[in-house]
C-alpha cells in the first residue's frame, strides 16, 4: 500500500499532535508531582502546609517556603520573598517518555524531585 503526499502529510500532522498532547500531559504531570513532594518534604520536617492550585506554601514559626508554577511551567521556590530555585521540567524522549529537572541555579540534571529539595536544602 501506498500513500500519496497528502495522506502523508495528515499521518504526519496526526502524529505530532498525539505525541505533543503526550509531552504535555506528562509535563503537567510532572509539575504535580513536584509539588506533592515538595509538601511531602516539608510535612515531614514539622512544617504546616497550605496548599492552593499551583502553590504549595510550609511554615515554620517565621520561615516560610513557598513552591509554585507560572503560565510558563517553570517552578519557582521562595524563601519569604527571597527566590531561591528556578526549575524547569525537559523532555528527552524519543522513543519513550524521559523527563528530568534542572534549574537557573543548577545546570544539574535532576531525575526527581527529592533529589532537588535535598541539594537546595541540605537539611
Amino acid at each position: 500500500m501506498s500513500l500519496n503526499k497528502e495522506e502523508l502529510l495528515s499521518l504526519r500532522e496526526k502524529d505530532h499532535g498525539l505525541y505533543e498532547k503526550t509531552v504535555q500531559t506528562g509535563l503537567i504531570e510532572k509539575r504535580l508531582e513536584f509539588l506533592d513532594v515538595f509538601e511531602d518534604y516539608f510535612r515531614e520536617r514539622g512544617f504546616v502546609i497550605r496548599k492552593r492550585n499551583d502553590s504549595v506554601r510550609a511554615s515554620f514559626d517565621i520561615l516560610h517556603f513557598k513552591a509554585f508554577t507560572d503560565e510558563t511551567g517553570k517552578i519557582m521556590i521562595t524563601k519569604g520573598k527571597e527566590e531561591i530555585a528556578n526549575i524547569y521540567i525537559h523532555f528527552d524522549g524519543v522513543t519513550d517518555l524521559d523527563f528530568y529537572y534542572t534549574g537557573s541555579n543548577f545546570e544539574i540534571r535532576f531525575d526527581s524531585p527529592l533529589a532537588i529539595l535535598e541539594s537546595i536544602f541540605q537539611i
